[in-house]
């Protein structure tokens, strides 16, 4: 069966609340074992093989698409990819620069995008 974000987001959810339950100190270990599984979940690698196999299964693989239809969702899938790795190096001379200033973002409000590679902004004041 193969996984959908959709799938990955209620996954990430359930894990969440799961988390919150892990209180007692011998859960501890446990709880940051799961955290791990969520961080991959989040982490731009894997949302990008969601996205290629997306993309194989509901373009590549349908006859009733014309060789035009896939090749314009594959340049979006291009784009999307290009938007998202743009975002991630922004991110990094940022914190390079931030880290080089002797500051970090929560000493100065500075905007810091999100691990989870889908290019929101979090502000840490």
């Amino acid at each position: 069966m193969p996984v959908k974000k959709k799938d990955t987001d209620r996954a990430l959810s359930l894990l969440e609340e799961y988390c919150k339950k892990l209180k007692k100190p011998e859960e501890q270990q446990l709880k940051n074992a799961v955290k791990k599984v969520m961080g991959i979940f989040r982490s731009t690698l894997f949302q990008a093989l969601l996205d290629i196999q997306e993309f194989y299964e509901v373009t590549l693989l349908n006859s009733q698409k014309s060789c035009e239809q896939k090749i314009e969702e594959a340049n979006q899938v291009v784009q999307k990819w290009e938007k998202t790795s743009l975002l991630a190096s922004c991110h990094d001379n940022l914190q390079k620069s931030t880290e080089g200033a002797g500051l970090n973002g929560e000493e100065t409000g500075v905007p810091q995008v999100s691990k989870d590679g889908r290019g929101s902004m979090d502000f840490i004041l």
